[in-house]
């Protein structure tokens, strides 16, 4: 059985894994140990379906309490993740139609609730489950939703705005939750916050407001290879452990491409070329690797970037030629946060390296809860931020480099936040979107990372290795290469 979860809300800490003592809340929610999350966050992440707090949210409580159409498989650490399938069984796309993607249901799921798992549409306003908060936190996802249609019970056909033969990612960051729950509770977001129903491998056990949240299994869980066995050799060890793998997440700065010195890419170049990425590196204790292009090399489709190695001779006279030194420029960045790692000294440091090298930097300072304001709202309410610094997740292709630069997803109605947009681009996504074989879209997407490099398309620092510390007592955890985690298979010694 799966070990009982608490995540604790502590703003500034080390994302760690600690075990505590032995549990089994009731006869149905028996836990093999307790797993302590602490968790770097502004607060709790909300419980109404998908989460707030950014990826953070996600990993410890919009994944363990709910499912997608489409999950992730999270069960291997030698590969990069890819998606599986989650209360969809089957998904393709409309031989006759490239913007129709059909969708075989999974059967037999209940939601925690006890009613049966179907599914309901989110994003009809008119609809009474509709709860405006949570389209708004689904809405980056959802950017190439057109409308869903019921073919039988079994299945739905989801329609797209445009061709795209990476839609099915999309799917992956929708959370499923309770109409059940919600109709008990006549639509109210408050009530049902506190008494949360999905079909994820945890249940809502309970929540203090600010401080923690706890879930207990859910053993009649759907996906039975994540459910962990009932016993499990108990070892001896002596130490916490620290464990770390690469994946794919990267902490940049994403620039404003509307006005300002980043519409340069002289500009642009010489920031990158201003990094010492090495020294950011040993900053964070080696918990990094350098980053020089959007994605990390583990990644099928890096190809050959350009390698913006530091050279500080060589970004002062880039910025000579743009006629910008020194080069003033407005970073907003936040005191701690879903993946910032260590968000103050790292900016500190980048901020004296680019100063170094000619530019006059201004951090205007923020907590995450406002910095996801400035990401959501991108450039068109805030014109005056040159960049920001957002770590970010690139779990699948379409979120890694095709948002970032399509002009489809310019902010707020996607992710493209400085809206970057070329002929050059969006020729490159429409062609990987209306290319249905694998080795073909592949090529096209290893170009479209290479033309970003090439653009300069953000200020590159690090990949961060997602480190976490283990108490002995922990067994069975699998670090995958991805930002989310499988807490399933987890037990902790009494």
């Amino acid at each position: 059985m799966c070990s009982a979860l608490k995540v604790l809300s502590w703003c500034g800490a080390m994302a760690g894994l600690i075990a505590g003592g032995l549990v089994a809340p009731t006869p149905s929610a028996r836990a093999a140990g307790v797993l302590k999350v602490a968790m770097t966050a502004g607060d709790l992440p909300v419980t109404t379906g998908n989460p707030d707090q950014g990826f953070e949210g996600f990993r410890f409580v919009g994944w363990n309490l709910y499912d997608a159409l489409i999950n992730w498989d999270l069960s291997k650490s030698d590969r990069a993740s890819d998606i599986k399938p989650g209360l969809a069984t089957e998904w393709h796309v409309d031989p006759a139609n490239h913007k129709r993607w059909v969708f075989t249901l999974r059967q037999g799921v209940k939601w925690h609730d006890g009613c049966d798992w179907n599914f309901q549409r989110i994003s009809d306003p008119k609809a009474p489950q509709f709860f405006t908060q949570q389209f708004a936190l689904s809405r980056a996802y959802l950017t190439n939703f057109d409308n869903i249609e019921k073919i039988d019970d079994h299945s739905v056909a989801i329609t797209t705005k445009f061709v795209e033969s990476l839609f099915p990612y999309d799917m992956s960051y929708v959370l499923m939750i309770s109409r059940c729950r919600a109709q008990a509770l006549n639509y109210d977001w408050t009530a049902y916050a506190n008494q949360p129903s999905g079909t994820g491998p945890y249940r809502f056990a309970s929540m203090t407001a600010h401080e923690r949240m706890e879930l207990v299994p859910n053993n009649d869980y759907w996906d039975k290879a994540r459910v962990a066995p009932d016993a499990i050799p108990v070892l001896k060890r002596a130490a916490m452990q620290i464990v770390s793998n690469v994946y794919p997440h990267n902490w940049p700065y994403i620039l404003n491409f509307t006005r300002g010195p980043f519409t340069d890419l002289r500009v642009r170049q010489a920031a990158n070329y201003a990094i010492n990425r090495d020294d950011v590196v040993d900053l964070v204790g080696g918990m990094a690797t350098p980053q020089y292009a959007e994605v990390p090399p583990t990644l099928p489709y890096y190809g050959h970037p350009v390698i913006y190695k530091f050279d500080k001779a060589k970004a002062r006279a880039l910025l000579k030629d743009a006629n910008c030194l020194p080069c003033k420029v407005t970073l907003a960045i936040s005191t701690s946060g879903s993946g910032q790692m260590q968000s103050l000294p790292m900016n500190e440091l980048v901020k004296q390296q680019l100063e170094d090298a000619g530019f006059e930097v201004t951090l205007n300072v923020m907590d995450w809860n406002a910095l996801l304001d400035v990401s959501r709202s991108g450039v068109p309410k805030y014109p005056n931020v040159d960049g920001m610094n957002a770590s970010r997740g690139l779990l699948d292709p379409v979120s890694a480099i095709i948002k970032p630069v399509a002009t489809a997803y310019w902010s707020p109605a996607g992710s493209n936040w400085g809206h970057f947009g070329t002929p050059e681009a969006d020729g490159l996504v429409k062609q990987i979107f209306e290319e249905f074989e694998p080795e073909k879209r592949l090529a096209l997407l290893t170009r479209l990372h290479e033309y970003e490099s090439e653009q300069a398309l953000m200020i590159f620092v690090v990949h961060d290795l997602n480190p976490r510390a283990l108490s002995p007592k922990v067994h069975g955890f699998v670090q995958a290469q991805n930002w989310f985690q499988d807490l399933t298979p987890i037990t902790v010694d009494p």
